[in-house]
């Protein structure tokens, strides 16, 4: 009984650990799936004169085309 409190902390500390990598698994898997959309709307709105928002704002340069 004497390790019980260091364990439970550890469980604790894991824990927290994998909900911070399941949020971050979410987070880039919603990232990647974002990308693919403004991919492909940038390729269907390349060949008319409207740009991606449509407001006259252009893309930044730094998104792949």
């Amino acid at each position: 009984m004497l390790f019980s409190a260091p364990i439970v902390g550890a469980d604790h500390y894991i824990q927290k650990l994998r909900n911070a990598v399941n949020f971050i698994r979410v987070f880039v898997f919603y990232e990647m799936v974002l990308r693919f959309v403004v991919r492909a709307l940038v390729r269907q709105s390349r060949g008319s004169r409207m740009n991606f928002y449509g407001a006259g704002l252009k893309l930044p340069a730094s998104l792949p085309r």
